[in-house]
């Protein structure tokens, strides 16, 4: 196989990833949020009343699950939003999954 052949293929598959597995991933993760986590930190005052009511309902709570993901990868951005602890409300898998999930989309968006 030559590098030409091989960087096509790979190029395919983070394409087929980006199209296919993320987005499945991201309605299971969406739907699969803990209720706890939703609870305790989805209200004011660590978002704002338009946040709730925006990122409450489809399609905006992809939103809020891409905002939870980003804030376990950066734990600087929940201080910003006064939230402390986010790993004790959540599932050992579903922060597993998230991470993977958010740095997965991360690196498929700078590869393609």
């Amino acid at each position: 196989m030559s590098v030409a052949e091989f960087l096509f293929l790979l190029v395919f598959w983070y394409m087929y990833a980006a199209l296919v597995w993320l987005p499945a991933a991201w309605i299971i993760l969406t739907l699969l949020t803990p209720r706890l986590l939703l609870d305790k930190y989805f209200k004011e005052p660590h978002f704002s009343p338009t946040e709730t009511v925006m990122f409450g309902k489809f399609p905006g709570s992809f939103v809020r699950t891409s905002v939870f993901g980003w804030m376990l990868i950066f734990p600087k951005k929940a201080k910003g939003r006064q939230i402390y602890n986010l790993p004790l409300y959540m599932p050992k898998w579903y922060m597993i999954c998230l991470r993977l999930f958010v740095l997965a989309a991360t690196w498929v968006k700078f590869v393609i």
